[in-house]
C-alpha cells in the first residue's frame, strides 16, 4: 500500500501548478543572477573582468550554483511556500479525509509525504546545479575562451550536493509541523519564512558577534550546522575549524549531521504526533 500511496503523491506533486511555477522561478533567478553579475562587471570594470569573474565562472561558479537551492537562498524559501500551500490544501480539499476513509493508515500517508518532500528537495538542488553549471560554464568560456575541467573539484561537488539537500529538510519538516498543528497555509508559510529569513539569521549573527559560549551555541542552529558541513568539505577536514569571519570553531561534520537529523526528527515527530491525533470527522 505504501508504494501505491507514494506513486499517487508523486503524481499529485508533478501536476501541481505551484511546483511548476517555483521551478521556472528558480531557473529564471539563477540565470538572472549569474548573467547580472557578468554584465555588471563587464560594464562597470571591463578591464578587471577576468580578475573578478570567479563568482560566476568555473570552478567556483559551478560549486556556487548548488548554493542557489540552499536553505537560506531560493531553495528554502520555495520549499516552505510549496509544502505550506500543498499540505494545508489537503485539509480544505478534504484529501486527508478521502485517504483515511479508504483505509490508508495515517503512518503510511505521512511516510509517503516525507519521502516526496526529500525527493523534491533533491530535485531543486539538482536543477540549480545543472542550470547554474550550464550558465557559469558558458560564462567561463566567454570570459576566458576555454573551460578548464581539470580545475573542478569533483569530490567537493559530490559532497556538496547531498549536504545542501539534507540541510533543506529541517525547514521542510518545520513547515509540515506548522501546517499539521494549525491547518493553515498562512500560519505555516508566514512563521516558516519569518524563522528562515529573519529570526534564525539574526540570532545566528548576534550570537557569533557576541562570541565565546554564545557563538558556540549559534553553531547548533540549522544554519550553523550547514556551515560546519560545507566548511568540512571546503577545507577537506573531518573536524571543526575556525575559518569563518568571526573566527568561531565549527562543529565536526558528524556532530553537525547528527544535530540536523535531530531537528528533522523533532519537527517531523511533533507534526506526526499531531496528525495521528487529529479528528477528521468534522
Amino acid at each position: 500500500m505504501f508504494w501505491k500511496v507514494l506513486l499517487l503523491e508523486k503524481d499529485k506533486l508533478q501536476k501541481s501548478l505551484i511546483l511548476k511555477i517555483e521551478l521556472i522561478l528558480l531557473v529564471s533567478l539563477i540565470i538572472i543572477v549569474d548573467l547580472g553579475q557578468y554584465l555588471l562587471i563587464s560594464l562597470a570594470a571591463p578591464t578587471k573582468l577576468k580578475a573578478t569573474a570567479s563568482l560566476f565562472t568555473w570552478p567556483a561558479g559551478l560549486v556556487g550554483s548548488i548554493q542557489f537551492a540552499g536553505a537560506h537562498t531560493f531553495g528554502g524559501l520555495l520549499l516552505v511556500i510549496l509544502f505550506g500551500s500543498l499540505t494545508a490544501r489537503e485539509y480544505s480539499w478534504r484529501t486527508f479525509h478521502l485517504w483515511l476513509s479508504r483505509g490508508v493508515p495515517r503512518s503510511t500517508l505521512l511516510g509517503a509525504k516525507f519521502v516526496i518532500s526529500i525527493f523534491t528537495a533533491v530535485l531543486m538542488v539538482l536543477i540549480a546545479f545543472v542550470v547554474g553549471g550550464v550558465v557559469t560554464g558558458a560564462l567561463t568560456y566567454i570570459v576566458y575562451g576555454t573551460i578548464s575541467i581539470e580545475k573542478i573539484n569533483l569530490l567537493q561537488i559530490v559532497l556538496t550536493l547531498p549536504i545542501i539537500s539534507y540541510c533543506l529538510l529541517p525547514y521542510v519538516a518545520l513547515t509540515f509541523m506548522l501546517v499539521l498543528l494549525s491547518r493553515s497555509s498562512v500560519v505555516a508559510i508566514g512563521v516558516g519564512l519569518v524563522f528562515l529569513l529573519f529570526i534564525e539569521s539574526l540570532l545566528y549573527t548576534i550570537l557569533n558577534f557576541i562570541g565565546g559560549v554564545a557563538a558556540q551555541i549559534g553553531q547548533y542552529l540549522p544554519t550553523g550546522l550547514e556551515e560546519s558541513l560545507l566548511n568540512s568539505v571546503t577545507t577537506g577536514t573531518g573536524s571543526g575549524s575556525s575559518s569563518n569571519i568571526f573566527h568561531i570553531h565549527y562543529s565536526s561534520p558528524w556532530i553537525a549531521l547528527a544535530a540536523i537529523t535531530l531537528y528533522i526528527v523533532l519537527f517531523a515527530g511533533i507534526g506526526s504526533w499531531r496528525f495521528l491525533q487529529q479528528n477528521f470527522t468534522d
